[in-house]
């Protein structure tokens, strides 16, 4: 038996249109179970057996380098002034939102998670940072921001009309002029490159592409490394009819 998974995983890896359907059908299987409710309690049984279940305050090199990178991106445009009011959707325990307070005059970090709000409210002594209860795929986002940040948030939606709800909530909570900061995960070759990856929205760069395509959004800047992409857009006024 052994041998014979072995021999299927060696097909699979070398038979393109082979590997491609593997992945297509885990992709469908995977958008057929996910609803929030399941999100909600996959992450809360996650977080009540562990501590810092993403391992952001013993993150390894590339996660410090994502930080720092996404923070590089922000103080571009913001040329030395502060954001006067931010929000950040996945705050998770508040390591990323440690680099976000010192850059905004406001900042409501949300997550759907009660576990890790109250870690993250208890993180640091905060001054200008509120915690809120929140999930995009549910709620409208609560206000009007110069800056909305989402890392790590839309690679867990795996039900393309999910992302594009979550991208209109997005936008319409972005005010004109304002800047909206991505960040996902790369998924592998098949979900950067296959056809069927762009219809369901599936792996960082299409999820950046879905937004790109939005005419409502201007892109400033896109950098990505072996894991992570990151994408930061410009919020403009389209022409009624153009919004796609």
């Amino acid at each position: 038996m052994a041998v014979d998974l072995r021999r299927m995983r060696i097909i699979l890896r070398n038979v393109a249109w082979l590997r491609s359907l593997y992945h297509f059908a885990r992709a469908l299987t995977a958008a057929a179970f996910d609803t929030p409710a399941r999100s909600r309690s996959k992450l809360d049984r996650l977080h009540s057996v562990s501590t810092d279940v993403w391992q952001y305050s013993t993150v390894g090199q590339s996660g410090k380098d994502r930080f720092l990178r996404e923070s590089r991106m922000l103080d571009r445009v913001r040329n030395g002034q502060l954001f006067p009011r931010a929000l950040e959707i996945g705050c998770h325990e508040g390591a990323f939102t440690e680099y976000l307070a010192s850059r905004c005059g406001s900042l409501i970090a949300v997550d759907f998670s009660p576990v890790v709000l109250e870690r993250a409210r208890h993180r640091r002594n905060w001054e200008n940072v509120e915690f809120q209860n929140f999930d995009l795929r549910t709620e409208a986002v609560p206000g009007t921001f110069d800056l909305i940040v989402a890392t790590s948030v839309l690679e867990t939606y795996y039900r393309p009309g999910d992302v594009r709800a979550a991208k209109e909530r997005l936008i319409a909570g972005l005010r004109t002029g304002g800047y909206l900061l991505l960040g996902n995960v790369r998924g592998n070759d098949v979900f950067e490159s296959s056809r069927w990856a762009k219809w369901l929205i599936r792996g960082g760069v299409r999820t950046s592409n879905c937004f790109s395509a939005d005419r409502r959004l201007s892109l400033i800047t896109q950098e990505m490394d072996d894991l992570y992409v990151d994408t930061l857009f410009h919020r403009r006024d389209a022409p009624e009819g153009s919004t796609r």
